[in-house]
């Protein structure tokens, strides 16, 4: 069990003793970053991944235009399993000029390292707080229901982890209905209490089922 708070206390402490310009990748976890890109994961028609801004954000190209001048960059997320996202802002940064000089991660899984490492090149340096032996590795927050895969050409729409857990989360099959309904449970017992307190629980989103085979 990796808790949030010691996790972003790290982090934080990460970003104020680097000497380079601070990106980070995360809002909640790092809040003393120079600058942050507002990056999701999201679903073509066909179930494919791409990575693109986050919605209700500015394009993900303009979010980088607008970094400015060149920078040495020292990159932040919370964790990273494979690296791919890492990889895709990673060359679009690089593409505008910027140097991306380390990556700075809270959670790292040492199984994926040495593939992290070539994807990234040998310049770059990997900082992890906590290095593990992982097979899976689960935001909780990824379980609420209130946010998911979102959809190209779905504006507003997102499928929940809920619906895909045997891949997404890897929940064995024969767990993978009672875990559906303790998500489903959870979120609707959520959006009860966000909705008492005065919250616009309309801005989370719509979501959908799993729309491919």
């Amino acid at each position: 069990m990796i808790y949030a708070e010691e996790a972003s206390k790290r982090l934080e402490e990460r970003v104020a003793e680097s000497r380079d310009f601070t990106l980070s990748l995360d809002r909640i976890y790092v809040r003393n970053a120079d600058t942050y890109l507002d990056v999701s994961r999201t679903m073509d028609n066909n179930g494919s991944v791409l990575i693109t801004e986050r919605p209700g954000t500015q394009d993900l190209a303009e979010q980088i235009a607008n970094i400015g001048s060149p920078h040495t960059i020292n990159l932040i997320d919370v964790g990273v399993f494979e690296g791919g996202t890492l990889k895709v802002v990673c060359d679009l940064l690089q593409r505008q000029g910027n140097v991306i000089n380390a990556v700075t991660v809270a959670v790292l899984n040492s199984n994926s390292e040495d593939k992290l490492r070539k994807s990234l090149g040998s310049d770059v340096k990997i900082d992890a707080v906590q290095e593990y032996n992982l097979s899976e590795w689960i935001e909780l927050r990824d379980f609420f229901g209130i946010d998911g895969r979102k959809v190209v050409g779905k504006q507003g729409c997102f499928v929940p982890y809920w619906e895909n857990l045997s891949e997404w989360a890897s929940i064995p099959g024969e767990r993978v209905e009672n875990t559906r309904k303790l998500c489903q449970n959870f979120n609707k017992r959520l959006l009860e209490l966000l909705d008492s307190q005065g919250y616009n629980i309309s801005r989370i989103g719509k979501p959908i089922p799993k729309f491919w085979r």
